[in-house]
Formats: structure tokens, sequence, C-alpha cells
């Protein structure tokens, strides 16, 4: 495709697109160092980002896990990853992590949740335990299906439904699973 194409000169949009990608780029890469809490994701994702190997692979959630992913991440050619490609078919990461490392025992594999996904079908760290399949769970918790509450205030702006989460320490909760738990609040 690309051979049958036609070079063409660079455009004012096209320079303005760019130097729009970069501050935006900029921007976002202004808070991997922010030390407030709650905790922001862009730290966290900075930190995944910083020791990502080459054969890594990781495999967000549905959600605003998702978004940040695309927007945060930034994966080498080499690394691998996947996500749901349904809409709202939150739970996806955990089992999907634990098909990965089952067909890539030499990968180091991370799932990324956020608590509402993690919910739905983190009780797969029992599989992951069961199979000796290590998985690097991350959950990003703030306390609400994100993405529906950011669905419900923004584009219909009806009262939220639903959406509230109790606080739950789910690194305590894989520990009573069996696997290694960190509850991590801070950059720290």
């Amino acid at each position: 495709i690309t051979a049958a194409g036609q070079d063409q000169e660079e455009s004012v949009f096209y320079r303005a697109c760019l130097r729009s990608k970069e501050n935006w780029d900029q921007w976002l890469a202004s808070f991997n160092e922010d030390t407030r809490t709650p905790l922001r994701p862009e730290p966290v994702f900075h930190v995944i980002d910083q020791q990502l190997e080459d054969n890594d692979i990781v495999i967000p959630d549905v959600g605003n896990v998702d978004i940040d992913f695309l927007r945060l991440l930034h994966l080498k050619p080499t690394n691998r990853w996947t996500v749901s490609g349904k809409h709202a078919t939150m739970g996806y990461a955990v089992p999907a992590a634990l098909a990965a490392k089952l067909e890539h025992p030499e990968s180091t594999v991370y799932s990324l949740s956020g608590d509402g996904g993690f919910a739905m079908l983190g009780e797969e760290v029992l599989a992951q335990l069961k199979y000796n399949a290590p998985v690097i769970n991350v959950v990003f918790s703030n306390r609400s299906l994100g993405y529906i509450e950011a669905e419900q205030r923004d584009d219909s702006h009806q009262p939220l439904s639903g959406v509230d989460l109790p606080d739950t320490d789910w690194a305590k909760v894989g520990e009573g699973m069996g696997a290694l738990g960190f509850t991590v609040r801070t950059v720290a």
C-alpha cells in the first residue's frame, strides 16, 4: 500500500497537527512525576513504561484504564498487547493475561484493570496461581465505574446510577487468594 501511494508536500494543517501532538505529549508527560494523592494514573503508567522489556505483554481491561493505556504507555514494536474489541466488556484483562502467560511463559505479562473490571473477573488470580502463571496484576481504584460515570455525567447529564463501588483493598483480596499483594497510594 505504501509503495502505491504518492508523496505529498507537508501542509500547514499537517504541521499544526504535529505541533498539537507534541504539545499533547508534553502535557501528558507533565504528570509523570506527580506526587499528589490520590495517586494519578500517569505516574503508574510511567513506572510501567520504564520497566517494560522487549518481549513483555500488556493487557488493559475495558474502561478508563483502556484509555490511559492508549494515551500513556509507549510500547515497543516487540511488545505484545491485546484489548477486548467489544464495548463495555469489563473483566477482560485478568483472564486474558493468564492466557498470554500460558502461551508465552518467558514473557512478563501485565494485566491492567480498573476496580470495576477487576471485581468482575479478579478471581482468575486463583487460576494464575493454580497454573503457576505469574502475572503482574495492576488495579487502578477510583471507587467507581469511571468510564460509565463519565458517560452519565458528560453525555446524558443524568443522575449517577449504579457506578459507585466500595473502597476495596485489592492487594488484600489477592493475598486472600494466595498471591503477593501490594497496596500503593503514593509514587514513593
